[in-house]
């Protein structure tokens, strides 16, 4: 459910612009290392959609930068 929440955004906003980065990339390797077949096998299934999800995450916060309304981004630049 929450990865198909995840692929429904279409716009985001700057405190959640490294949701990827910062929360589900670095939760990700506790499945990676789960002793379940069945985690595991789940990951495995997941993990172009996941890909691609946060490819999209990744395009949208950069979009963010590129117009200066990012976290740590000044306007000026």
């Amino acid at each position: 459910m929450p990865m198909q929440t995840l692929m429904r955004v279409i716009v985001i906003t700057p405190s959640n612009a490294s949701i990827f980065s910062e929360y589900i990339v670095s939760n990700l390797r506790y499945l990676v290392q789960d002793t379940e077949v069945s985690a595991r096998a789940t990951y495995a299934q997941s993990i172009v959609l996941l890909a691609e999800t946060a490819l999209r995450y990744l395009e949208m916060g950069r979009a963010l930068k590129a117009h200066g309304v990012a976290p740590g981004v000044n306007a000026d630049h």
